[in-house]
């Protein structure tokens, strides 16, 4: 035991996986929410010992070998029926139905109780459709990190699905303890993550402007085909537009446009970020999961064999040898061919760079409070106007 105080990460680079609140023996370190609307470990120094093991559990001591991203797919559940209902391809979701055919676990983000999002353990196929979808915010996933421990004890095979930080957090947590030779991680290439604070804001805004009560919201709508769009110079197609979809308690649902969707337009921007996700040290080629996972934004020529693309399309890198046994096991659930690196960079810079810190983030708190159309109009208006002035183009 050492006389110093444990010294935990500044803002700037602790991701909040919550490890170091799991590990402390006294419970001396908690969560408070800080001024932005993250959660951020504080320790209480009254019942702190000073063993510091919070220091040694943090996963960002933690270095993951170089990989050259030689292995490199688009791919795509063959079930078109089940594929729409996804963000992408649904390559996460046949990967989870194959381990729970096995008997196994999933984890992954879902809302529970909506807005609030978290990790939940997922053992029926019916459990998936909470898990499928991409989420904008940063998961909850402290309380999921024991339990895996303990399905792994039980000798289940378990699958964790989510960023980087998580994945590494979760070894982090298991290293030393139990086996992880049943463990398979599934790393969805990520720009950042927004608080859930914004994002209850945002629902109850919406709730005030539209005089409804909402249950469920989906970030990216496939049954809107307006979003898609191809870019013919680049031989790529991507999103042009992002449509959210609410669910009310009356049975009733809207579309709202990226245009009138302030909270998608702002982490787009990526203005909303949680201060590490700038400065983000798996955004690289030293990345944790066995399988990394993300949008494949072209590949007409890779693909031009496979019937309706604009139904969603998956890329898949090989990150690890576990990674790379599990997908030869699986490959027979897809359609997929092989993919350029060159091409994966024009529209996924995010796999080995951090998001660049716009000036409109230092404006983001005061979109909480956002009351009504009026000053938030103001507010959004200022946000455009810093990034404009970032970009040289303020008098445009």
């Amino acid at each position: 035991m050492t006389n110093k105080r444990a010294r935990l990460l500044k803002s700037k680079y602790c991701s909040g996986c919550g490890v170091c609140v799991l590990v402390c023996p006294k419970n001396a370190i908690v969560f408070r929410e800080n001024f932005y609307g993250f959660l951020m470990p504080v320790i209480d120094s009254k019942h702190c010992v000073k063993c510091r093991i919070c220091e040694k559990y943090c996963h960002l001591n933690t270095q993951y070998p170089y990989n050259n991203f030689t292995t490199i797919y688009a791919a795509r559940m063959i079930s078109k029926e089940k594929r729409v209902l996804c963000a992408s391809g649904g390559v996460a979701t046949q990967l989870s139905e194959s381990v729970l055919r096995k008997n196994g676990v999933v984890f992954g983000a879902a809302f529970s109780p909506f807005p609030y999002l978290k990790h939940i353990m997922v053992s029926q196929t019916s459990g998936l459709t909470h898990l499928s979808g991409s989420k904008y915010i940063h998961s909850d996933s402290v309380s999921s990190y024991p339990q895996v421990k303990e399905q792994l004890m039980a000798g289940k095979t378990v699958l964790f699905i989510g960023v980087s930080c998580q994945i590494a957090a979760l070894q982090s947590y298991l290293k030393n303890t139990v086996s992880t030779e049943h463990l398979y991680t599934i790393e969805l290439i990520c720009h950042g993550g927004a608080p859930q604070k914004l994002f209850r804001h945002f629902i109850h805004y919406t709730e005030k402007l539209y005089h409804c009560t909402i249950v469920n919201y989906l970030f990216r709508d496939k049954s809107e085909r307006k979003h898609w769009k191809k870019c013919n110079s680049e031989n790529l197609f991507f999103y042009a537009n992002y449509y959210g979809r609410f669910f009310c308690n009356d049975q009733k649902d809207f579309v709202m446009p990226e245009s009138k969707n302030w909270f998608i337009r702002w982490f787009l921007r990526g203005s909303i970020y949680r201060r590490s996700c700038y400065s983000c040290r798996y955004a690289s080629h030293n990345r944790p999961g066995d399988l990394i996972l993300g949008d494949c934004w072209g590949g007409i020529r890779e693909m031009e064999s496979w019937d309706d693309l604009y139904s969603g399309n998956s890329l898949v890198i090989i990150n690890t040898s576990k990674g790379r046994n599990f997908w030869e096991q699986n490959k027979k659930f897809f359609e997929f061919s092989s993919y350029p690196y060159t091409k994966v960079m024009k529209k996924n810079r995010n796999l080995v760079n951090p998001s660049p810190k716009p000036y409109s983030s230092i404006l983001f708190p005061f979109l909480y409070l956002s009351k009504n159309q009026y000053y938030f109009f103001l507010v959004d208006k200022m946000m455009r106007l810093l990034d404009k002035l970032q970009r040289g183009r303020a008098f445009e």
